[in-house]
């Protein structure tokens, strides 16, 4: 008898202290529910508090506003027809003086710039031809390159000649442009 009054005591407990934390759980579940219903009555009762003064502020601001109209409407007469504008003379005529030396400033960049390219290339020819050499002296190189000479050759027959070792290159390089 004593096993079987453990047994029921061990099947028994467990029961009990069950049935005390539902009950314990069940309480603090209600307090926190009644907690939150008292945070969200206050978080309204503040919302409505806000919506309030701003009702009030904006209702001062449209005053504000409306006195303000009414300033600036006694302030400005009406007027029936708008006025009508038209630019003075002298401003015309500085357009048309100033589209007038625009182009002339133009034409004359275009001009300069012509001048300017056609100097270079002169400049350029004089560069390229620092040492002048006779003409028949070129045409001789030409013909002495095209007939298949050496350069060595055509250096002794125009030395023997009596043309400066100068005049002979200043040659040779312009036979070869």
């Amino acid at each position: 008898m004593k096993k079987g009054l453990i047994i029921l005591f061990v099947l028994l407990v467990p029961f009990v202290f069950a049935q005390g934390v539902e009950t314990y759980v069940q309480s603090e579940l209600a307090s926190f529910e009644e907690q939150q219903r008292a945070d969200i009555y206050d978080m309204k009762e503040s919302l409505a508090s806000l919506e309030r003064g701003q009702t009030f502020q904006l209702a001062k601001l449209e005053g504000e506003v409306q006195k303000l109209s009414n300033k600036v409407d006694f302030l400005m007469p009406e007027v029936e027809k708008p006025a009508k504008l038209s630019a003075p003379n002298y401003l015309l005529v500085l357009l048309f003086v100033n589209i007038g030396l625009l182009i002339a400033a133009i034409i004359l960049i275009i001009y300069l710039r012509k001048r300017y390219s056609a100097h270079i290339k002169h400049e350029e020819f004089e560069k390229e031809n620092i040492h002048p050499v006779p003409e028949d002296l070129v045409l001789y190189v030409k013909a002495a390159l095209l007939l298949k000479k050496s350069l060595h050759d055509i250096r002794l027959d125009l030395a023997s000649k009596g043309w400066s070792p100068s005049m002979i290159e200043h040659a040779i390089h312009a036979a070869r442009r």
